[in-house]
């Protein structure tokens, strides 16, 4: 059993954040979760549970709580995924946007893992019952396929910063989501509604996590898209719900390291608009064409009664 406290940040903060709602959410003990889920997730499906000291070190905060199978003489499924399937939604906390944002993804290399294992028949089927479309296609998806390597290779999907700041905001919960998108028609495209100081004020209004997250993304965006005014309403939005972080849900242990670099980043973060030039910038517009005439004046003009003898044109 460990005695120290997890030391990578992002594994600590995500780990305490998502045991912490799940006691809060559940009005369970550590007992209880313990139990239940080992029961419930593990023994009725004939699966290998982590011990129990091993939970017990998730709830201290001495382990970060597991996201990926144990691979060994017996696959040990992820403690974290049993949660959520005995308590759906319950795993969002560990994903939250704000440790993303903070820290960067958590990349799990189960896919790409020369030891990859299937996901468990009996849980695509719970996940059916559910009524989880979406999961059961990816999973037995995953199960199909023929080639190992064709799940461990990444899937480059080129995305401009501008749009992992909106893709994370769209993961956060109702009503923020709503408030920063708009559906287009009947369609399932969501496009950003810029509302400006009226979205701020209804995240002050709803202390939270989410909202501080929320918060946090708009000076990102704000940096992003040139707009002083909105970078300095949400950045002193942010510092506002600082203030009271100790206090939300599921933070209770890991208010002040959250405070800390969350403090850090957003002290970072500076809005410097672009500058430009008045220079002429040759190639902008303009026809190849008259890109060469441009050059040729250029190197005209460089020609002088000094230099004539070895003309030294400058391209642009």
């Amino acid at each position: 059993m460990s005695s120290a406290k997890i030391a990578q940040p992002s594994l600590y903060l995500r780990s305490g954040y998502f045991i912490d709602r799940l006691r809060a959410e559940t009005g369970l003990g550590m007992v209880r979760l313990e139990r239940r889920i080992r029961e419930r997730q593990y023994e009725a499906r004939g699966l290998t549970p982590p011990s129990v000291d091993l939970v017990r070190d998730y709830f201290r905060l001495h382990r970060a709580v597991a996201f990926e199978p144990r691979l060994g003489r017996s696959v040990i499924a992820p403690w974290l995924l049993a949660a959520e399937l005995e308590f759906p939604g319950s795993s969002l906390a560990f994903f939250h946007p704000i440790f993303d944002w903070l820290f960067g993804q958590v990349e799990s290399a189960i896919f790409w893992d020369a030891h990859f294992r299937k996901i468990p028949e009996p849980w695509i089927a719970d996940a059916a019952r559910r009524g989880d479309v979406t999961l059961v296609q990816e999973w037995r998806a995953i199960n199909r396929g023929q080639s190992k390597l064709r799940h461990r290779r990444k899937i480059n999907v080129p995305l401009n910063d501008l749009a992992l700041i909106h893709l994370s905001m769209m993961r956060l919960p109702e009503p923020i989501m709503s408030q920063l998108f708009e559906r287009q028609g009947l369609t399932m495209g969501w496009t950003r509604r810029y509302g400006g100081k009226r979205q701020i004020q209804m995240l002050l209004e709803n202390p939270g996590v989410d909202s501080l997250c929320a918060l946090a993304l708009l000076t990102d965006e704000a940096v992003k898209i040139g707009d002083g005014l909105r970078f300095g309403r949400a950045r002193e939005g942010a510092m506002v719900l600082l203030k009271g972080i100790a206090s939300y849900p599921g933070c209770q242990r890991i208010g002040s390291a959250l405070e800390r670099q969350l403090m850090l980043k957003l002290k970072a973060e500076e809005f410097a608009p672009m500058r430009y030039s008045q220079a002429p910038c040759y190639g902008i517009g303009l026809p190849t064409s008259w890109l060469v005439m441009a050059a040729e004046r250029m190197l005209e003009s460089l020609v002088t009664p000094t230099n004539l003898d070895n003309p030294r044109p400058i391209i642009p």
